[in-house]
């Protein structure tokens, strides 16, 4: 009698071979994810710089923008996601904070951050960007600021 189909021993062999191959791909596929989210994030970053000075100079205030949502609002930005209302995007928060040395409202400068929402998970970096230099800083704490050292590719 000629037996067509798999054996019980077959169909578990395949089995295991199948759950080895899953557990040397996964974390594979975690670095993958968080290498494209930082790289995501300091792209998004980068278009700050001259968002924000697109901004300052549409205004009449030539003041800068105090978040994202409001770059956007003037047209100086496109929407990070569709909606444009989630700040977890990719994997990260981000803000925008504009400030005055007179501690005023006249929005001399600004600054940026970039954080994981889970540091190691979504991002090993948080990032800081600074409208002094337009130089993104990194570290790998998630909570960067104008002390870090500057990412070398910038």
């Amino acid at each position: 009698m000629g037996n067509s189909g798999f054996s019980l021993i077959e169909l578990m062999i395949c089995l295991i071979i199948v759950s080895v191959l899953v557990i040397i791909a996964v974390p594979s596929l975690k670095e993958v994810e968080m290498s494209a989210n930082e790289t995501w994030a300091v792209t998004y970053m980068r278009s700050w710089v001259a968002s924000q000075e697109s901004f300052k100079l549409r205004n009449t205030a030539h003041r800068y923008a105090n978040s994202d949502s409001e770059l956007v609002r003037a047209g100086c930005l496109g929407a990070p996601d569709p909606g444009g209302a989630d700040p977890r995007i990719c994997g990260y928060t981000f803000e925008i904070r504009a400030g005055s040395e007179l501690d005023d409202n006249s929005r001399e400068y600004w600054e940026g951050y970039a954080r994981p929402i889970a540091l190691g998970t979504t991002g090993r970096y948080g990032y800081f960007i600074s409208g002094k230099d337009g130089m993104i800083r990194y570290s790998a704490s998630g909570s960067a600021n104008e002390s870090s050292p500057p990412l070398t590719n910038n």
